[in-house]
Parts: C-alpha cells; sequence; structure tokens
C-alpha cells in the first residue's frame, strides 16, 4: 500500500530509546522490518531491514551478522568468556540470543 506504517513504530521505539524516556515494563527488543520492498536504514538506527520471506532457519544467522552492529548500538551485549574465543551475546533482557567465536 505504500505507507511503511510498521517502519514508523519501529522508529518511534528507537526514538524513545535514543531520548532516554522509560522503557516501560519491557527493554526494547532487537528491532527487526520484514518488508517487501527494499529499504536501506542507517545502521545506527539499530532497526534490521529484512526481505521477506524469512525462512526460520535464517532467523539466528541473520542475527549473528548484525551482532556487531546491534552491540555497537547498545540493543545487546557481549559477554566474553575466560579461557576461550566464545562470547554470548544477549539482548536488553539478559536473554541469551546465540554464542559466537571471536577472533583474538
Amino acid at each position: 500500500d505504500g505507507i511503511l506504517s510498521g517502519l514508523d513504530v519501529l522508529y518511534q521505539l528507537v526514538d524513545a530509546e535514543k531520548q532516554g524516556k522509560p522503557e516501560g515494563p519491557f527493554p526494547t527488543p532487537v528491532l527487526m522490518l520484514l518488508t517487501g520492498h527494499r529499504i536501506t536504514l542507517p545502521e545506527d538506527s539499530g532497526i534490521i531491514v529484512v526481505q521477506k520471506p524469512l525462512k526460520r532457519a535464517e532467523f539466528v544467522p541473520l542475527l549473528e551478522e548484525h551482532a556487531y552492529n546491534l552491540i555497537k548500538v547498545g540493543l545487546c551485549t557481549e559477554e566474553k568468556k575466560n579461557n576461550n574465543n566464545e562470547a554470548t551475546v544477549f539482548n536488553k533482557r539478559g536473554t541469551q540470543i546465540f554464542t559466537r567465536i571471536v577472533e583474538s
């Protein structure tokens, strides 16, 4: 329909986060726009744009691909293990999303 209302709502969440407004009862989630449109957003928005269709098997690899940026904009955190080159990525709620190999 040409109206990207879903994107508008995601930007409202991003703007509230950047302005330091209270998150309410839940932390801001990892924001993902599943669309049939070709859209490029600034990396600092923290919104992942995905072309339809998104298969279930592609979900975690997609997050892994965007891990660096999600950590950089503050939507996720990374905890490195002491003894090896693994790091665990958590969302703002503290839920583990995945573990990845970090190069030394």
